[in-house]
């Protein structure tokens, strides 16, 4: 259909333009919004997606609901319009109204103020629309508004998500594979979805949407679009042809190829994921809630995370086996290096308590892009993008870990985000999450728990991550003290930056480590998990050795203890640094910063890194209570939640990205 567009003024639906003969601005001549022939085309059966009249009735409705939804990108800066991408009717409104209608919607936000280069036409939403003729109580929650004009005048537009009649549609949909309007259904081959499972949206608030069917699977749909295939599906997918089964496997996804309409990242003709299909697996325990279950009772924890090294070592072997991967030389390490440094530039002018550290913290990024001048070179592929304890999920049953959530940093352009890179960033960035959930727990009044005894655990689990790293690879992160010191000083510039603007009272958690890599000089990762290397990391290995992955002490306890634990993951508005998952006993909670999780006997929101238990440990940093703006996890993106499922490794697929 035809490209429309608007400015978001509340008290007019369009302007007048020199463009197309006068017609309201950006259209090509169909109905005016107020017209008679565009108010009774819905009434008459005219397709609704093809009106021209629809994207000037919903303006002044988006411009209020958009800025208010956690995952809109554009917090803080004005909407100056809207340009709609596609609109295609999945469901049309019942004669009479008697049943609720469904449109899917692409569109532009357009907005002043500074944003990133690529965002000079403004992100791309997703927008799912249920249309009734009158709202049910128990779905006022999820109003947008009522139009005043244009094909849905006399209707209300709400969240169709929330309506479990609409979100059932969506299942149906994937169950059928094939075309609708601008829209393509996928069904993995050899798959079968059953009918009549009950859907349930995740309430948590993410940066995508989520919806749990039958407790069988679950929907994650991406709401901020850009242009190509997401590595969420990308990834598990060549994992599961691979026959990797540490990873959820998609089972059915929908996707648009109007991608002219988005600009020019990506390549002409290829598609964008939408949305994706997972199963949805019960009794699992995300990493995060295993770690500070384990510091709230001083229990060992080094199985579980050597364990996870493996896991994540054979994740690498697989990806490197499945897909493209290359060589790092000096001219592409020296410009790695500069943007590291480039970044601690802008951190620091923002931050004044990292400009003491500043010549020290160059350091390390000096030495790697030394190396490179020097001859050095580093194996680069397709790795997870943002790994940290809340992407890794543990079963019960045999303790086995998966990890999920592969999209990276939704911040960032898909093109970026499916770029290759040393293994050495995914490395760092659950070194970084051992280290936030030891200093995330602070011992609680009458306990004997010393801070000297957090560090200490954190040492012993980022050595024994190592360890695990290098038993399955062949190769040994910390025989590449100079790369790892620099991805792991990179990550704690960026956790430095995320606290200071969001939750200036968790600060000290980043800056401690500031502190620790700027006096570290040139030790091996920070000098806090050393231990004689095998290998060097980037070399060309043997595939990674599968391993018998036995529950420790602490995380059998932890699991045992948060039976049907969920996460819930998103990349809000701005990223957080990682290592965070809110999690919670019915209903789970807002993803926490990067490296924070929330747990507690009902639907709980939490800070990041911060972290709430009833087990004696409390949350970190002056308690802080901050759910929806956190590095990391806090960034947060939809991911399976609710009662503790999770995708199941090798089961009907699921993916994490």
């Amino acid at each position: 259909m035809s490209e429309g567009s608007t400015r978001a003024n509340p008290t007019r639906a369009a302007t007048p333009a020199a463009l197309n003969g006068g017609a309201p601005e950006g259209f090509s001549g169909g109905g005016h919004p107020n017209s008679p022939a565009s108010r009774g085309a819905y009434a008459k059966g005219r397709p609704l997606a093809a009106d021209h009249g629809l994207l000037p009735s919903l303006v002044p409705l988006l411009g209020e609901w958009l800025p208010h939804q956690r995952w809109f990108a554009g917090k803080g800066r004005p909407i100056t319009g809207f340009t709609l991408v596609s609109a295609t009717e999945l469901l049309p409104r019942g004669a009479g109204g008697a049943a609720p209608g469904l449109l899917h919607l692409l569109v532009r936000a357009r907005q002043s103020g500074p944003a990133e280069p690529s965002a000079a036409e403004g992100d791309c939403y997703q927008l799912l629309l249920g249309i009734r003729s009158v709202l049910p109580q128990h779905l006022a929650h999820a109003l947008i508004g009522r139009p005043t004009g244009g094909p849905l005048h006399g209707t209300t537009v709400y969240e169709a998500l929330a309506d479990p009649r609409l979100a059932g549609i969506l299942l149906e949909r994937l169950r059928v594979p094939g075309r609708l309007g601008a829209l393509r259904f996928t069904r993995a081959p050899s798959t079968a979805i059953p009918s009549g499972l009950s859907p349930r949206p995740i309430t948590a608030e993410q940066s995508n949407s989520s919806v749990v069917y039958g407790d069988t699977y679950i929907l994650k749909v991406f709401r901020r679009i850009g242009w190509g295939v997401n590595p969420d599906l990308e990834l598990p997918r060549a994992l599961a042809r691979a026959g990797c089964d540490r990873v959820p496997h998609p089972t059915a996804w929908y996707e648009t190829t109007t991608g002219a309409a988005l600009g020019t990242e990506g390549v002409s003709g290829e598609p964008m994921t939408l949305g994706i299909l997972q199963p949805f697996l019960r009794g699992s325990a995300d990493g995060w809630q295993l770690a500070l279950n384990s510091l709230s009772v001083q229990a060992d924890f080094t199985g579980s995370a050597r364990a996870l090294g493996r896991a994540t070592a054979e994740v690498h072997t697989a990806l490197a086996a499945a897909l493209p991967t290359a060589v790092l030389s000096g001219p592409r390490i020296e410009k790695l290096a500069a943007g590291m440094a480039a970044r601690l530039e802008a951190a620091a002018d923002a931050v004044p308590a990292l400009r003491p550290y500043r010549e020290q913290l160059h350091a390390a990024f000096t030495d790697f892009s030394e190396l490179g001048r020097r001859g050095r070179t580093w194996a680069a592929q397709r790795i997870h993008g943002d790994l940290h304890l809340g992407q890794a999920l543990r079963a019960v049953r045999d303790g086995r870990w998966a990890l999920i959530d592969f999209e990276g940093e939704p911040a960032r352009p898909i093109v970026e985000r499916r770029r290759l890179q040393p293994v050495a960033r995914d490395i760092a960035g659950m070194l970084r999450s051992f280290d936030y959930a030891a200093r995330s727990v602070r011992p609680a009044p009458g306990s004997s728990a010393q801070s000297g005894w957090t560090q200490e655990w954190a040492r012993q689990n980022r050595a024994a991550y190592c360890d695990g790293y290098a038993e399955a690879a062949g190769v040994d992160p910390r025989e590449e003290p100079e790369l790892m010191r620099a991805y792991e000083t990179d990550k704690a510039v960026y956790e430095v930056l995320y606290e200071a603007r969001h939750r200036p009272d968790w600060l000290p958690v980043p800056m401690a480590a500031i502190q620790r890599l700027a006096g570290a000089s040139r030790s091996p990762s920070d000098g806090s998990c050393q231990r004689a290397p095998k290998a060097r990391l980037g070399q060309e290995t043997p595939k990674a050795r599968l391993s018998q992955e036995a529950p420790d002490a602490a995380g059998a306890r932890g699991a045992a203890g948060a039976p049907g634990r969920g996460t819930a993951s998103g990349r809000g508005e701005t990223e957080a640094p990682d290592h965070a998952t809110a999690t919670g006993r019915s209903q789970t909670a807002a993803e926490a910063p990067g490296h924070g999780t929330a747990t507690g006997q009902g639907e709980t929101g939490v800070p990041d890194h911060a972290t709430t238990t009833g087990r004696g440990g409390t949350a970190g940093p002056a308690g802080t209570s901050e759910a929806g703006r956190s590095p990391g996890a806090g960034s947060g993106r939809a991911r399976q939640s609710d009662t503790g499922a999770r995708p199941a490794p090798g089961a009907p697929p699921a993916p994490p990205a």
